[in-house]
């Protein structure tokens, strides 16, 4: 079986994956810079925390998380399938329910939604 190509895009995420957080975590000016991404961010929240959201480009999942922890259910989705492995981490470590989903065709079916939970989309947008 051949290999899967990689796009560079692809390739440089999967190789700094683990280390992605640490590069923004403690650094007065992103932290500065997430919380206005997310005073922004809050005014497009639907109502009801009923109401599936999408984190596209999810890399570490910053943004689904936050999602996730105010009840939304969330999806991920990311080109980088080591990006929604550390993901997974967090979602393990949280104790929520989720399910990943390979690369897929566009001829595969769409995986059933896990209840309370997440999907974690490998594909690119």
């Amino acid at each position: 079986m051949a290999k899967r190509y990689r796009t560079p895009v692809e390739k440089y995420h999967d190789r700094v994956a683990g280390l992605y957080d640490t590069i923004y975590d403690g650094d007065p000016y992103w932290e500065i810079v997430f919380a206005i991404t997310w005073k922004n961010i809050l005014r497009y929240l639907p109502k009801s925390t009923s109401t599936r959201c999408l984190d596209v480009g999810c890399g570490t999942g910053r943004w689904g998380m936050r999602l996730l922890k105010g009840g939304y259910p969330t999806d991920f989705l990311d080109i980088s399938q080591k990006m929604l492995d550390q993901v997974a981490g967090k979602l393990l470590r949280l104790g929520k329910p989720f399910r990943m989903v390979p690369a897929l065709s566009q001829d595969d079916p769409a995986p059933a939604a896990v209840d309370g939970g997440a999907i974690l989309w490998h594909a690119s947008i």
